[in-house]
């Protein structure tokens, strides 16, 4: 089983704890941490994911997000057909330009999983 991570869900722990969902979502985050130790997940990495997390401005939330993608096993760069095909979900349905990225970087890699966080 292969699975993909948005930056939203990799930075959980550090949101809010008392909202119920980013509480849920964080120990889900783990619970698939513990998975991806014992071989039962392939984490993914991309070159979004990587450069999103560059722009994080919080050193402790950027390192923690780079101790987890060190687990994947798998690295997608952007390539013409992901970059062309979100340019064309850009234009299509207005998804912002990351997002676009990782959906078709996901839809690329032919993941079993993509996990995005809920924004609250």
């Amino acid at each position: 089983m292969k699975l993909y991570l948005d930056n939203s869900f990799l930075n959980r722990p550090f949101d809010n704890l008392d909202i119920a969902i980013n509480r849920l979502e964080a120990e889900i985050l783990f619970w698939i941490l513990d998975l991806v130790r014992e071989r039962k997940i392939v984490l993914v990495n991309s070159a979004v994911i990587e450069y999103e997390n560059s722009l994080n401005p919080f050193p402790e939330r950027k390192f923690f997000v780079e101790e987890i993608l060190k687990l994947a096993k798998i690295y997608q760069n952007i390539n013409e057909k992901i970059y062309l095909d979100a340019k064309r979900l850009i234009n299509r349905f207005k998804v912002k330009n990351l997002d676009a990225l990782h959906l078709e970087t996901a839809q690329y890699e032919k993941l079993t999983f993509l996990l995005l966080a809920i924004i609250i």
